[in-house]
């Protein structure tokens, strides 16, 4: 059971990598492709049953994981306000655009 555990979380570790290399290199599109496949594994991860595992090393590999996973969601957080000033910015000129077109 352990080392299903452990395969578990050694390849999100590497999902994870992926997925900061990809925001790194701001590419969104491939981005999005593979987020939701992770979510829905740490998903899974987070719902295990742990009682059963030795505490040490599996309490060693989740709290790496959980430290990328912040990074992964600092990353996200950064490129949501981008966005979010992005459409802030096409909002204004639209409403410009139609106050102007309204003369």
């Amino acid at each position: 059971m352990q080392n299903k555990i452990m395969a578990q979380i050694m390849q999100l570790q590497e999902v994870n990598q992926q997925l900061q290399a990809l925001a790194s290199k701001e590419e969104w599109a491939a981005f999005s492709e593979q987020i939701g496949a992770y979510l829905a594994q740490m998903q899974a991860l987070c719902q295990r049953d742990f009682t059963q595992e030795p505490e040490t090393l599996t309490a060693q590999q989740l709290a790496a994981l959980l430290a990328e996973d912040a990074q992964l969601r600092t990353l996200i957080k950064s490129r949501l306000s981008i966005l979010s000033q992005d459409m802030s910015a096409m909002r204004k000129s639209r409403s410009s655009s139609q106050a102007y077109n309204a003369v």
